[in-house]
């Protein structure tokens, strides 16, 4: 095994945890095949027995199948905690590398026992490693961003169904309307928001039936979406300035504009447009979680507030990441539909193009700003777009 590898793919932007995943994943010897294992942080106080230990065991390998560690494993996992040294025992290598407050477990499993004569060539292979992750300036405000998400909770049962069928080239109202019914607290939550001041039906919507006549299936799903994803997150974006609420209203004044825009411009993006436009402000409650727990909220808002066209340039300063790219990390954690990420990723160029677009005009701290809206729509002029309409749309959605 030649530890060159590592070191060649060890960057400035690198985080910890993207360097133990490839550690997991390119690990090869010669005489031996990993069957199982992980590379994992463990946090001292949630080491008060040995059973607890395997609770906070991640990044499985061996086919994504959870390994069940049997209580003598456990147990080397404990010599190994207390001992601070690495432990060759059978087909089993232990390790344990301090890493600032917290730890970090090696626990790698071969397919057959280690040979005596080989254990010292398993040892310095592993020391270089830990030196690697011990002498390296890991990006370490990024991790704190990903140490959040890895502890997110999965997404209820309902909207990842509609998650899923959202992706269907056929839905049918029917099928939405099972989903749903399964959940009356996420049909009064739509219910509530789609009669609130912002949309101005004129008569009250009086249920899930009714929506859909009137707004269609995928303006129903991405209602429910907005509503039920951002409360599973249990926070607010108050460093961005407004609170859960003001950030229903601001999503729901977008989800709006774009429903009677491209319902005229082109109604066949509008489907391809409404799932990102709700997922891409994700990472922000990550963000703003962060800020708060490092008290660095007002901070914060004070420089958006102040440079409010360069917002992605600030979360990059924080964090070194945007709040679309933690949204991306968000949404791969929770195994939603690859064809989503790639949209925020720029890869589907027609809707990302819109969704800039759109990203301007409501801009999260000045939304439909003069300036903000010329820009737009001097970006527009080269999107081949009824520039007439969108100005048209932009005033009607202001007023």
């Amino acid at each position: 095994m030649d530890v060159k590898l590592f070191k060649n793919f060890i960057t400035n932007n690198t985080t910890l945890y993207d360097f133990l995943d490839f550690i997991l994943n390119n690990l090869e010897f010669t005489n031996y095949k990993i069957t199982g294992g992980f590379i994992s942080y463990l946090d001292q106080s949630k080491v008060s027995s040995r059973f607890k230990i395997i609770s906070a065991v991640g990044r499985f390998l061996n086919s994504n199948n959870i390994k069940i560690i049997s209580a003598k494993e456990i147990d080397k996992l404990s010599i190994v905690f207390m001992m601070k040294e690495s432990l060759i025992k059978d087909n089993l290598y232990i390790d344990i590398v301090q890493k600032n407050s917290e730890d970090i477990f090696i626990y790698l499993e071969f397919d057959k026992n280690i040979k005596e004569e080989e254990k010292l060539q398993f040892k310095t292979f592993f020391n270089e490693l830990n030196d690697m992750i011990l002498n390296t300036q890991w990006d370490e405000n990024m991790q704190t961003i990903v140490t959040q998400i890895e502890k997110l909770a999965p997404l209820s049962k309902t909207i990842l169904d509609t998650l899923n069928f959202s992706t269907k080239t056929n839905k049918t109202s029917e099928e939405l309307i099972d989903i749903l019914s399964t959940d009356p607290l996420i049909i009064a939550s739509l219910l509530k928001t789609v009669n609130s001041a912002i949309f101005g039906f004129r008569n009250e919507v009086e249920n899930v039936e009714n929506l859909i006549y009137l707004m269609g299936i995928d303006f129903t799903i991405s209602m429910v979406l907005s509503n039920n994803i951002e409360d599973s997150l249990e926070t607010n974006v108050d460093g961005y300035g407004l609170d859960q609420s003001q950030f229903k209203e601001f999503l729901a004044l977008k989800l709006k504009f774009i429903s009677s825009w491209l319902r005229k411009e082109n109604p066949e993006l509008l489907k391809k447009i409404y799932l990102p436009l709700i997922l891409q402000d994700v990472g922000k409650f990550i963000i703003s979680k962060e800020l708060k727990t490092e008290n660095k909220i007002k901070s914060f808002l004070d420089t958006i507030t102040k440079d409010p066209d360069h917002i992605d340039k600030v979360e990059r300063k924080y964090y070194n990441c945007t709040s679309t790219e933690v949204s991306i990390l968000v949404l791969d954690h929770w195994e939603i539909n690859k064809n989503i990420i790639n949209t925020l990723n720029g890869e589907c160029k027609e809707v990302y193009k819109i969704l800039q677009l759109i990203n301007i005009i409501f801009n999260i701290i000045e939304p439909l700003n003069e300036k903000q809206i010329n820009y737009a729509l001097k970006k527009a002029t080269g999107l081949n777009l009824d520039i007439e309409l969108l100005k048209k749309e932009i005033e009607a959605i202001s007023k």
